[in-house]
């Protein structure tokens, strides 16, 4: 079948918008090519923006059956155990059909390529079923007791085999600085990962743990029985930074409580991390988000996810977009489909793929409509349909 011709008044490029430009698009949504419209072209027009499929970098599919059961602004403690309380109280049936609602509501979406963190193979057999959404799985360890390092490890090495045993696509990571032992770190960064997810700075109770040593993670512990000592850490960096290695592929998400002084170190020992963003989540659980200008002065390796439907109201990236623009619309939309697309993609080592509109790749194509022509920005009425 003959390809289709497609325009907009812009159309997504890397480094800025594309104007008088047509995509030339494959029934199956391969693209044929991304050029300047010629005299003869009669592509089909939409008004608005054509953006490449969103990418989802940071998601809990395990979680999904908690939507609308976990309290808002309640701090991150008594969010964990909020989660920990409910989420026992669900069956494996409820929360598999949960995940397969999701996976089939992100690909409605437009979102074509997710990193998801992983406890368990619960999402393994739907992972397989849905390849229409791309999926990076972080099989996810933690333990503060040194004594248990070895079980931890081994316990997430066979996880994982699992996964790739499966043709998916994953890789074995740290929770949180919170949560991680020495001797954990020294197993895990023992053998190579290329890519690694880790929970950083947010909430204001990690902030006090790290830089006072004390807060409600202190508490926290003692009431589960769990000796940590983080007297000899200044900072949460300092947790991990002996063990990173320079060349590590490295994505930290959240970053709410993370400062400019931490972040310089960070990015001096570990150039290639990217920092992702998950606005509503940290609103959900604390009431502000985070402020995306502190990383996009420094940096353009910023991306957005979702968490979880614990602490979100869907896995949607558009709506992340949404709320960039409305509590910072001194970011532009450009910017923030960057971190929704190429700078996602980047972080989870898919960029051939996904993010761009690159002749013989299948990235999606939605269309955002609804966008203020003067300010190129969103409006109100401001919408986004997956076209592939």
């Amino acid at each position: 079948m003959n390809a289709s011709l497609i325009s907009a008044d812009l159309i997504f490029g890397p480094d800025r918008w594309l104007t008088d430009h047509v995509l030339e698009v494959q029934p199956d949504g391969t693209i044929s090519s991304l050029r300047p419209i010629r005299p003869e072209d009669q592509p089909k027009h939409y008004s608005g923006a054509l953006v490449p499929g969103y990418v989802n970098a940071h998601v809990h599919l395990e979680l999904s059956g908690l939507k609308g059961k976990i309290p808002k602004e309640t701090g991150m403690i008594p969010f964990i155990t909020s989660i920990v309380k409910t989420r026992s109280g669900i069956g494996a049936e409820e929360m598999r059909q949960a995940m397969i609602q999701e996976m089939q509501e992100l690909h409605r979406e437009g979102v074509v390529c997710i990193g998801d963190i992983s406890n368990d193979a619960s999402s393994l057999e739907i992972k397989r079923a849905h390849p229409e959404v791309f999926t990076h799985t972080f099989v996810e360890v933690f333990g503060s007791n040194p004594d248990f390092a070895a079980k931890a490890f081994e316990k997430g090495r066979d996880l994982l085999a699992e996964f790739q045993q499966a043709g998916l696509s994953a890789s074995l990571t740290p929770h949180a600085p919170y949560s991680m032992s020495q001797e954990l770190l020294t197993r895990l960064f023992g053998q190579a990962q290329d890519l690694m997810s880790i929970h950083w700075m947010e909430s204001q109770e990690e902030a006090e743990l790290f830089r006072q040593h004390s807060g409600a993670f202190l508490e926290f512990y003692r009431m589960i029985g769990v000796e940590v000592d983080v007297s000899r850490f200044q900072s949460a960096w300092e947790v991990f930074k002996s063990h990173i290695p320079q060349n590590q592929h490295l994505m930290l998400v959240h970053n709410t409580e993370l400062n400019s002084t931490e972040l310089t170190e960070i990015m001096s020992q570990v150039p290639q991390v990217h920092f992702c963003l998950c606005p509503r989540s940290n609103e959900y659980i604390h009431g502000k988000g985070p402020d995306p200008t502190l990383f996009l002065e420094r940096t353009d390796r910023v991306c957005l996810g979702t968490d979880s439907l614990a602490s979100n109201d869907d896995l949607g990236i558009f709506p992340e977009i949404q709320w960039l623009q409305c509590h910072f619309p001194e970011v532009s939309l450009h910017q923030c489909v960057k971190m929704a697309t190429v700078a996602g993609a980047e972080a989870l080592g898919q960029s051939d793929k996904f993010g761009i509109f690159a002749p013989g790749t299948k990235p999606g194509i939605n269309w955002i409509s609804g966008i203020d022509q003067g300010s190129v920005s969103l409006r109100a009425e401001s919408q986004s349909t997956r076209l592939y």
